[in-house]
């Protein structure tokens, strides 16, 4: 099956790889809800569906509910109830994702971040870098960074100078609103975005020539003082039944990237001042919303 996926993902990503260059040389994303806007949205959904770390998460998630519901019940026969989960079946289920991310991701806009610093941007081995600047700030708990949620942003460097950020356009004002590109003119910026690549990260981070082993050591030692994202736990919830008896409810949650991160570009719609936000649901958009309707009916 193995040989079989990569097959389907080479014919894919030649396409993909095509786009990016064209995105790379214009600084100009497709226009959205043309075939080529579905294209892009693929590439960001396949870096992330078949990176390594998630396909972890999806192994361990399994392994962790197993693990809580033997503490609520330690005859309870838990391989009957979740099977084993191998990493061929974990990349199955990854990739099934693929076209509902693509949906849930359609209504996002995006920019090409164009890097006119002296810092190049640096990747991880785990590039798709999922923040929420909107959620942070009101200290909102759940979910930030699920594709679906409100105020989501994506980061993906390109090259050591372009890289590509998606985002809530309800919530977001990002760079001037008739330009398809955003002129990032501060290190700090590029710095933060960095470090993200480096919080986001498994195992390698890539640059150029043009970072110096202490730059790169620097911004490892700055990454410290923040929590790793991607990884997994379950908790246990109270759940009330239809018929008002009470049960056990397992979650799995993922934590994520908070850095406090400030970039000179990205302001703040001013209706998000006046946003209030429930902090005991998850906040999704609107449009991740209208899907989920139209998928009941």
């Amino acid at each position: 099956m193995d040989g079989k996926i990569e097959a389907w993902l080479e014919k894919v990503e030649t396409n993909l790889a095509i786009l990016v260059q064209e995105i790379i040389k214009t600084k100009k994303g497709p226009q959205k809800f043309t075939p080529e806007h579905r294209m892009l949205l693929a590439f960001v959904s396949l870096t992330h569906l078949r990176n390594p770390i998630p396909i972890r998460n999806i192994i361990e998630s399994f392994e962790k509910v197993k693990q809580k519901a033997l503490e609520l019940d330690p005859n309870a026969n838990v391989d009957e109830l979740l099977p084993k989960v191998n990493h061929e079946k974990a990349v199955e289920v990854s990739l099934s994702m693929l076209t509902e991310l693509i949906d849930i991701m359609l209504d996002l806009d995006y920019k090409v971040l164009v890097n006119q610093t002296k810092l190049s941007f640096i990747a991880s081995d785990f590039p798709v870098v999922r923040y929420n600047q909107l959620l942070e700030k009101k200290g909102n708990l759940r979910g930030k960074a699920g594709y679906g949620s409100l105020g989501l942003q994506i980061f993906i460097p390109l090259n050591p100078k372009i890289g590509i950020i998606l985002y809530d356009p309800e919530i977001y004002k990002v760079g001037h609103p008739k330009k398809s590109f955003v002129n990032i003119i501060s290190e700090s910026d590029v710095e933060q975005l960095n470090i993200l690549q480096i919080l986001n990260g498994f195992k390698t981070v890539f640059f150029n020539e043009s970072i110096s082993e202490s730059r790169i050591k620097s911004m490892y030692s700055k990454s410290k003082g923040f929590s790793l994202p991607n990884r997994n736990s379950a908790s246990r919830h109270d759940l009330i039944k239809p018929d008002k008896s009470k049960g056990d409810l397992i979650v799995v949650t993922n934590s994520e990237c908070e850095i406090g991160l400030k970039l000179m570009e990205i302001k703040f719609k001013p209706s998000v001042n006046n946003l209030y936000l429930d902090p005991t649901i998850a906040q999704i958009r609107k449009w991740p919303m209208e899907l989920r309707k139209r998928e009941s009916v």
